[in-house]
């Protein structure tokens, strides 16, 4: 009998708002992660200084959005910094493998999640993307740091949005 694959302690699932999205309208994204595993996941969000933007929280899960043609969007100088890849300290520069444990002496939050818990982000996806063109483009949320069991990337649901010309509302 062959042993049977560790499942990963956390589950993401993302959801966005529903109806007409225009070009420069908010497009809200909730980031739920659950844990569904028997023990604490321990987690924390380290604030930042980008060159523009100044105690902005890195993001602990990577967050893809690609078009029809399937190329990555370009992220806004916002998006860089909660991302990581535009900071003002050189020696904060983002090792994926650590976001999410916090750094001594930095400022955040830090937290437990336990059994059956889940972590609620909600984001505005226009501050963090180049989302400047009228077309589909497809939304995942990605923790690229690996699962506190399986050490595996966990990948959430995927979602498709339209965007539509014009002023938004």
């Amino acid at each position: 009998m062959e042993p049977r694959a560790k499942r990963p302690a956390e589950t993401i699932a993302i959801d966005v708002q529903q109806g007409e999205l225009k070009i420069g309208s908010p497009i809200a994204l909730r980031v739920t992660m659950t844990n569904v595993s028997d023990h604490p996941i321990y987690f924390a969000c380290e604030l930042v200084d980008g060159p523009v933007f100044r105690q902005v929280g890195l993001r602990r899960m990577d967050i893809e959005i690609r078009d029809a043609n399937g190329e990555a969007i370009a992220e806004t100088e916002c998006g860089m910094t909660i991302h990581g890849r535009s900071l003002v300290q050189p020696q904060a520069k983002v090792d994926p493998h650590t976001v999410g444990k916090m750094t001594a002496g930095r400022k955040g939050v830090a937290g437990v999640l336990t059994p059956g818990k889940a972590l609620l982000e909600e984001s505005d996806l226009s501050r963090e993307f180049v989302l400047n063109k009228p077309g589909s483009y497809t939304i995942q949320a990605i923790d690229r740091r690996g699962d506190t069991d399986t050490e595996q990337v966990v990948l959430s649901n995927k979602l498709t949005v339209t965007l539509t010309g014009g002023q938004p509302k």
